[in-house]
């Protein structure tokens, strides 16, 4: 019995790593506000230098003093905040 316990795990394990388990390489859900222009969904790195920016995602928005996101994180917004950003010229939304 002991032996027929330890094989089911091993299968329902193998099962999960089969089917895969939820990724993080997903867009935010929602959406961001970027001097009046909404992008819905935002994943990614985008090279603009937002004036007013509105964060309506799940997931927090940093800024970059480069574009291209390089350069040192210079701030970030959480979920649900927004502010007058100046001197980035990037910001990533995971």
């Amino acid at each position: 019995m002991r032996r027929l316990l330890g094989r089911a795990a091993v299968v329902t394990a193998a099962g999960l790593l089969a089917v895969g388990l939820p990724s993080s390489a997903q867009a935010a859900n929602g959406f961001v506000m970027v001097d009046g222009l909404r992008l819905d969904n935002p994943s990614g790195c985008y090279s603009e230098r937002p004036g007013f920016f509105a964060n309506h995602t799940d997931q927090r928005v940093e800024f970059f003093e480069q574009p291209f996101c390089a350069g040192g994180v210079q701030g970030h917004l959480d979920p649900g905040e927004s502010a007058q950003i100046a001197g980035v010229r990037s910001f990533f939304v995971p």
